[in-house]
C-alpha cells in the first residue's frame, strides 16, 4: 500500500503536466466548436456558397455576399508579400552573411522592437504619412490597397526576416566552404548555394507573412478605405474579412451578427490552410536535414568500405573519352591522335555565352541592394519612434497620467487606460503561465516524439497563426455572452490567456531543451527523482529562457487592440472590479484615432507611451537574453 501510494505521488507532476499540455488542444477545439456553432444557423438560411461568392454585402437589403472581401484579403495580402518579402529577405542575407558583428547586435533588437509595435500605431502612421502621400503624388482617395499593401508589409517584415535568417544561419558551414573552394564568388556562394539550400525556411517564412497580413484588422481598418467591392486598381478602397468583422460587429444584431460570426468561420480555415500549409514546409526542410545527413553517412561508409585494390586500380585507371561526332573511345595515353582530339573536343564544346555584366559587377550590386534593404528597414523603424516621441512626449505630464478620458478622449489622460492594461495583462498571465510553462515541461522532458506530441504541436502552431480578432469573435461568444461575464477586466483577461498562449509554449520548451544534459545525469546519479531533477536543476537553469518568453508575452499584450475592443469592451472610467469594463492604451489609441483625429495630443501622448512601453519590454527581454547566453559560456 505505502509503495502504490508513492508511485502515485512520483507520477502526479507527470499527469499535472499532461493535463496542462491537453490544454492547447482543447482551447483548439472549444475555439472551433464555438465559432462554427454559431454561424451554422446562418448558413443554413442564406446557404454556403451563396454567403462565399455573393456580390453584395448590404445588411440592411438582407444582402451577405462576401466573395469581394475575400478577394480584397487576397490582394492586399499578395501587395503586402511582394514588397515585404524581397526585403525581409535582403535584411536576413545582409544578417546572415554581410552584417559586422556590432552592427548584427544592434539590427536584431530592432526587428524585435518592429514586431512588438502595435498594429494600430503602424496604422496611425500610415493615416498621417503613406495615405496622404499616395493621395498628393500618386492619385485616388489615399487610403487603398496600394496604401495597404505598404503598410502590411512593414509588419510581415520581422516574420520574414527572423525566420529566414534561422533558415541561412542553419545551414551546414560545408555548402558555402565547398561552393568558395570551387572558386565560387561570395555573391555566386549565397544565390546558386545557400538561398537554393534554404529555400523550405525561406517559403515558410514568405506564409506565416500572408498569415500575418490577411488576419490584420486594426491597421487594415485605417489606410484601406473599407469599401465592400471589388478594387479594380491599386488605388482603389477595398475591405478585407478582418475589418469587416471589426468595423460592424459592435452594432450588428441577428442574422447581421450571424453573418459576421460566418465571415469569421471563412477567415479561420484560411488561416488554418496557412498555418499548415507553413508547418508542412518546416517539415519538408528538417527531413531534408535528415536525409543529407543520412546521405553523407552513406557515402562515408561506402567510401570506407571500399577495397584497397580496386582504390588502387581506380587510381591509374586511364580516363576514357569519347569525341562527340566519331563516337571513338580516345585514350589520352595515343599520342598520336592529339590533333584529331583536340580538333573533335573543340567542336563539341559550345561556344561561351557572352555576360552583360560580369561577376564582379553583379556582386557588388547585389551587395549594394541587400545594403540599401538593410538600412532601409531600420530607417523605417527609427522614424516611426522618433516621429511619436517627439510628438507625444510634450504631452506626457503628471496630469495626463493621473486623470481619466473624459469627452470620449478629447480631454483629461491616461489614468484609466493605463489601469485597463496592467489588470488584462494581469489577469492573461495568471491563467497562461502555469498552462504554458506545464506544457513545454510536458512536451520536452515527460514524453518523446510521437503522434501525440505532434498533434500538440500542431495544435500550438494553429493557435499561433490565428488573427486577433478571431480570437476576439471566441472570446466575444464563450466568456462574454456564454459564460455570461460581460464586456469586462475578466473576460478580456482570458482571451488575452488564449492568445499568449502558444508564445509562452514555444519559448519556454526551447529554453527547456537547452538546458545540458549533464544537469540531468548528474541529479539522477544523486538519487533524485524526476520531479525533483526538474525542480531544482531543469528549471532554474531554464528560468531566465521562460522569463524572456513571458515578457514577449507581455508585449502581446500590451499591443493587442482587435480581441479587447470585443472583449473588455471600451469604457473610459477606472475599473473597480474584475466585472467592469475598461480600455488599454491600445484600444484608447484606436479609439481617438478613428473619432476623426480631433484630440491629436491626446493621440501622440497614448502612442508615445505604448512606444515606451514596448521600448522598455524588448530591452529587458534581451538583457536577460544575453546574461542567459553569458552565463550558458
Amino acid at each position: 500500500m505505502i509503495k502504490l501510494f508513492k508511485k502515485l505521488i512520483k507520477d502526479i507532476p507527470g499527469r499535472i503536466f499532461l493535463l496542462l499540455a491537453l490544454s492547447s488542444l482543447s482551447i483548439l477545439a472549444i475555439i472551433t466548436i464555438f465559432i462554427v456553432a454559431q454561424s451554422v444557423p446562418f448558413f443554413k438560411e442564406i446557404g454556403f456558397f451563396k454567403f462565399i461568392f455573393g456580390m453584395e454585402w448590404s445588411p440592411g437589403h438582407g444582402e451577405y455576399g462576401v466573395f469581394p472581401m475575400i478577394v480584397g484579403s487576397l490582394s492586399v495580402t499578395l501587395g503586402a508579400i511582394l514588397i515585404g518579402v524581397p526585403i525581409g529577405l535582403c535584411c536576413a542575407i545582409f544578417l546572415a552573411e554581410f552584417a559586422p558583428a556590432k552592427l548584427r547586435n544592434i539590427f536584431r533588437p530592432a526587428i524585435q522592437l518592429l514586431a512588438g509595435i502595435p498594429s494600430v500605431v503602424y496604422g496611425f502612421v500610415g493615416l498621417m504619412f503613406v495615405v496622404p502621400f499616395i493621395m498628393n503624388f500618386i492619385g485616388g482617395p489615399g487610403a487603398s490597397l496600394l496604401a495597404g499593401s505598404v503598410i502590411l508589409a512593414v509588419m510581415i517584415l520581422p516574420t520574414v526576416i527572423s525566420i529566414s535568417e534561422v533558415a541561412l544561419m542553419s545551414l551546414p558551414r560545408q555548402y558555402k566552404e565547398g561552393a568558395l573552394a570551387l572558386g565560387m564568388t561570395h555573391w555566386q556562394t549565397i544565390w546558386r548555394v545557400q538561398l537554393p539550400a534554404a529555400k523550405s525556411g525561406i517559403v515558410a517564412s514568405a506564409i506565416l507573412g500572408m498569415g500575418r497580413a490577411i488576419g490584420e484588422t486594426m491597421a487594415a481598418i485605417l489606410v484601406l478605405g473599407n469599401a465592400p467591392a471589388f478594387p479594380r486598381s491599386i488605388l482603389d478602397p477595398l475591405r478585407t474579412l478582418t475589418t469587416n468583422i471589426g468595423i460592424e460587429m459592435g452594432y450588428a444584431t441577428g442574422t447581421h451578427k450571424e453573418a459576421l460570426f460566418a465571415t469569421g468561420v471563412v477567415l479561420f480555415v484560411i488561416i488554418m490552410l496557412i498555418s499548415s500549409a507553413a508547418q508542412y514546409f518546416t517539415r519538408e526542410k528538417l527531413k531534408g536535414k535528415s536525409k543529407s545527413k543520412t546521405k553523407k553517412a552513406a557515402v562515408v561508409k561506402e567510401e570506407t568500405a571500399e577495397k584497397p585494390e580496386e582504390k588502387a586500380v581506380s587510381a591509374i585507371k586511364p580516363r576514357v573519352r569519347k569525341s562527340a561526332k566519331e563516337n571513338v573511345e580516345v585514350s589520352p595515353l595515343r599520342v598520336c591522335d592529339t590533333s584529331v582530339e583536340m580538333t573533335a573536343e573543340h567542336e563539341s564544346e559550345p561556344t561561351p555565352k557572352k555576360r552583360l555584366i560580369s561577376p564582379r559587377a553583379s556582386a557588388k550590386i547585389a551587395k549594394a541592394v541587400i545594403w540599401f534593404a538593410a538600412m532601409l528597414v531600420i530607417s523605417v523603424l527609427v522614424a516611426i519612434i522618433v516621429y511619436l516621441l517627439v510628438m507625444g512626449l510634450p504631452t506626457i505630464n503628471w496630469t495626463f497620467l493621473t486623470d481619466v478620458p473624459r469627452k470620449m478622449g478629447q480631454q483629461g489622460g491616461v489614468s484609466s487606460a493605463i489601469m485597463g492594461t496592467f489588470l488584462v495583462t494581469f489577469w492573461a498571465l495568471l491563467f497562461a503561465v502555469p498552462f504554458g510553462v506545464g506544457t513545454a515541461f510536458f512536451l520536452a522532458e515527460y514524453t518523446k516524439e510521437n503522434l501525440f506530441t505532434r498533434i500538440i504541436r500542431f495544435c500550438v502552431e494553429s493557435l499561433a497563426g490565428i488573427p486577433s480578432i478571431v480570437y476576439g469573435l471566441f472570446g466575444f461568444i464563450f466568456f462574454v455572452i456564454y459564460l455570461n461575464m460581460g464586456w469586462s477586466v475578466l473576460a478580456g483577461g482570458l482571451t488575452l490567456a488564449v492568445m499568449i498562449l502558444p508564445t509562452i509554449i514555444r519559448t519556454s520548451e526551447e529554453a527547456i531543451k537547452t538546458v545540458t544534459n549533464a544537469y540531468r545525469e548528474t541529479s539522477f546519479s544523486l538519487g533524485a527523482t524526476k520531479w525533483q531533477t526538474i525542480r531544482k536543476a531543469v528549471f532554474p537553469s531554464a528560468l531566465r529562457g521562460i522569463v524572456n518568453g513571458i515578457i514577449l508575452a507581455v508585449g502581446r499584450c500590451v499591443a493587442e487592440t482587435a480581441a479587447l475592443t470585443l472583449t473588455a469592451g471600451t469604457a473610459a472610467g477606472m475599473p473597480e472590479s474584475i466585472f467592469d469594463s475598461t480600455r488599454t492604451l491600445a484600444s484608447h489609441f484606436y479609439i481617438l484615432t478613428v473619432d476623426g483625429l480631433v484630440a491629436m495630443d491626446n493621440a501622440y501622448g497614448t502612442a508615445a507611451l505604448l512606444i515606451i512601453l514596448i521600448l522598455i519590454i524588448n530591452v529587458g527581454a534581451n538583457a536577460l537574453v544575453n546574461r542567459f547566453v553569458a552565463k550558458g559560456k
